[in-house]
């Protein structure tokens, strides 16, 4: 395994390509389209693992990075729909073109902070009624989309995962943006003077998507027929999907 620590590449060959080549030479012919994203707030090296097809983003010398990972690991360890949710979701947005932050979408920090928050609200609202609200991941994904595609206001909610979560007045925190006032304002729970969402400047859209999934499984499966139909499939292309569970099975 590669070491975590922080090193910075320096000189004629302080570049992120060979920065990558030089802290795992091992993956060098196991790489293709190896992309150096530098307008990105945090300058990126993306590339797709040959073997898996699996897109992967590496940043270099940011600390906050193995913080945020003990805790989304703390959060997948207490809320067990939460890793098969974000799978879901992610891949829903990829389909759309809605899944990076530096092109204005949902990036995969944003979106795990999302399905928290979601799980959160469950969570208060079956201890405030008294009841024990179902755990079907499939009902779960259809509240998803109701919540985040037109209950939950952005233009002036924000979002806060600490401790057992909460909402807030995003003008509270000087989070809303005039020229952007559908942004969603999520705090960042490692540093909770940042804000995860400022730069998803396309989460209208990303909430549009959110909404149309919604009413489109719910037209489905009032149909006579819907136990014959892939209600997920409405929304996900299946093909692709189950390419890629295919070719993780023959990894």
């Amino acid at each position: 395994m590669p070491s975590t620590r922080r090193w910075r590449p320096r000189g004629e060959f302080g570049t992120p390509r060979y920065a990558i080549d030089a802290a795992a030479p091992s993956t060098r012919h196991a790489r293709r389209s190896l992309e150096v994203v530098e307008s990105a707030r945090i300058p990126l090296v993306k590339y797709v693992d040959a073997a898996s097809n699996t897109a992967v983003d590496v940043s270099f010398d940011v600390e906050s990075g193995l913080r945020t990972g003990k805790l989304v690991r703390s959060y997948m360890d207490a809320m067990p729909p939460l890793r098969p949710l974000v799978l879901v979701l992610k891949f829903f947005l990829a389909q759309r073109g809605l899944n990076e932050t530096f092109t204005g979408g949902v990036g995969s920090y944003m979106l795990q902070l999302m399905v928290v928050s979601f799980l959160q609200q469950r969570h208060r609202t079956d201890r405030a009624t008294g009841l024990v609200s179902p755990q079907n991941l499939g009902s779960l994904l259809l509240e998803f989309f109701e919540l985040y595609g037109r209950d939950l206001n952005p233009t002036i909610t924000g979002i806060s995962v600490r401790r057992h979560g909460a909402y807030f007045p995003k003008r509270s925190r000087n989070w809303f943006n005039p020229a952007r006032p559908n942004l969603l304002a999520i705090e960042n729970p490692d540093d909770d003077k940042l804000d995860v969402g400022k730069n998803s400047y396309n989460y209208h859209r990303v909430r549009r998507a959110f909404d149309h999934a919604h009413d489109a499984i719910v037209a489905a499966s009032t149909r006579e027929d819907w136990r014959r139909t892939c209600l997920l499939g409405i929304v996900v292309d299946m093909s692709v999907w189950n390419e890629r569970v295919l070719q993780r099975g023959l990894g």
